[in-house]
């Protein structure tokens, strides 16, 4: 995902630090809280607390707000 998009997702009040968010990739539908977004270089991703796993990040396009 690409800064904009990510600025699009904060900016739009889609997905705030703390919320709930669903991990798309994930069969179980893994849930996790959304902790923040970080860029390197031109590319952003998030950073999320899954439950069992601990904080790790993931593309902004594979999570949604629940």
């Amino acid at each position: 995902m690409n800064v904009s998009s990510a600025d699009s997702l904060k900016k739009d009040g889609k997905i705030n630090t703390g919320d709930l968010v669903q991990n798309l990739n994930s069969e179980s539908g893994m849930i996790g809280v959304f902790i923040e977004f970080k860029t390197s270089g031109d590319y952003t991703y998030a950073s999320v607390f899954w439950p069992l796993r601990g904080i790790k990040t993931i593309q902004p396009s594979l999570i949604r707000a629940i």
